[in-house]
């Protein structure tokens, strides 16, 4: 944890800075001592500060002045008040600018030391939160369950502070019995590959995990990265499939990267081909009336349908098509149409350039979450975990695209 220390007296700075040192926590740093408000903003700016303990009363800007302009820059920074009696008032103001705490001078070491603990502990659950939205951004934009625009990327990227450069994504399978490999950061990776920080880890279905990883600019040293990676992964999870995407600079292109490494997974085996769909009439025993309201159905799935209209195209009454449909069919007008797309958007899904939320839209929901939900509640799993299993793991081809 960085410490920013600002007073214009040195005996206080060089007092607040001795209970840290003394405090027994080595992982708290004082980054900076600054004698005055300005340079407490410089120091502020400069540094990756997390708690700036700051006195009121300074020379040129005060407290109150440096607090107001870094919660503009730095909304979520922890800010403690060293104040002495005579300045209460002015602590009361800073508290409702969202001042964590304040410690009255002289300076009594144990409150220094409890009042920076229970800021670590904030720090590090705002941080787990801030950490949890940015693993989120990333699924949601690797997985394509969402559209993206070019803009939403990059405000995404500058929301949550995603790096600049280039990177690597590493997909590993595990085999089906395995037990699944930890991906925490205190796990047996340690938050590296080799000597390649983990940007992010995801478990994602069936045995697969994906990494993100720095790619140096030198493609030598890309290329002895990628190898550490591999061996770091294959000695900690032993057997493993493993294949890479290629290297990206521009987080849109990160899905790009997913399909390639999947791809390279599935090598050469055959995805399956589909059964052609059966055309209904005399063959599937139903009357002209529900051939017909089945053919419209097929024809017009892409789009919103209505009982009404699909009754106009059989040429009776919608209640009669629908008592017809549900004797002859043994399911509901509405329900047949819920199927036959799902089972159109499970074709869809086996060709792994097509993105989640296009198939949403080309089988007729306008919500891709909404499609998302039925989607599970129809087959058992996300789309995105559908197209994974389908693609890495086939299955004997049976009836799909059609009432099941």
């Amino acid at each position: 944890m960085n410490i920013l220390i600002a007073d214009d007296e040195p005996k206080v700075r060089r007092g607040l800075a001795g209970i840290i040192e003394r405090s027994g926590d080595s992982h708290w740093q004082v980054v900076g001592l600054a004698h005055d408000g300005l340079s407490a903003l410089s120091a502020a700016a400069r540094e990756q500060v997390d708690v700036l303990l700051i006195d009121i009363q300074m020379p040129g800007l005060s407290g109150l002045e440096v607090i107001e302009r870094i919660r503009r820059e730095d909304p979520d920074m922890t800010i403690v008040i060293i104040s002495g009696f005579a300045e209460f008032a002015y602590a009361q103001q800073a508290l409702r600018m969202g001042i964590f705490d304040y410690i009255l001078k002289p300076v009594n070491a144990a409150k220094v030391i409890d009042t920076l603990r229970r800021a670590e502990a904030i720090a590090a659950a705002r941080h787990d939160q801030f950490a949890g939205l940015r693993d989120k951004f990333l699924l949601d934009l690797l997985l394509e369950t969402e559209p993206y625009s070019a803009e939403a990327i990059a405000a995404g990227t500058r929301r949550w502070g995603l790096p600049s450069g280039r990177f690597r994504l590493m997909a590993v399978q595990s085999p089906a019995d395995a037990p699944p490999p930890s991906l925490r950061r205190d796990g047996p990776l340690g938050g590296r590959l080799g000597a390649a920080p983990i940007l992010a880890a995801f478990r994602l279905s069936f045995g697969l995990n994906v990494f993100l990883y720095p790619a140096p600019a030198d493609e030598a040293a890309a290329c002895e990265a990628d190898i550490g990676a591999e061996q770091a992964v294959r000695r900690t999870f032993g057997a493993v499939r493993i294949a890479f995407g290629d290297v990206f600079d521009d987080w849109a292109r990160l899905p790009d990267a997913y399909r390639a490494a999947l791809w390279r997974l599935k090598g050469d085996a055959a995805a399956g081909e589909e059964a052609p769909l059966p055309e209904p009439g005399e063959a599937d025993g139903y009357s002209a009336i529900v051939s017909q309201a089945i053919r419209y159905i097929r024809e017009h799935y892409g789009r919103a349908l209505r009982l009404e209209e699909i009754s106009r195209a059989a040429y009776v009454h919608p209640h009669y098509l629908s008592e017809l449909f549900k004797k002859e069919t043994g399911r509901n007008l509405s329900e047949y149409l819920t199927d036959y797309r799902i089972g159109q958007a499970k074709r869809m899904l086996r060709d792994i350039s097509n993105k989640v939320y296009m198939i949403a839209h080309a089988v007729g929901f306008n919500d891709p979450k909404y499609f998302g939900q039925v989607f599970k509640k129809k087959v058992g799993m996300s789309p995105a975990e559908y197209r994974d299993r389908v693609f890495l793991q086939p299955e004997p081809v049976g009836r799909e695209g059609g009432p099941v």
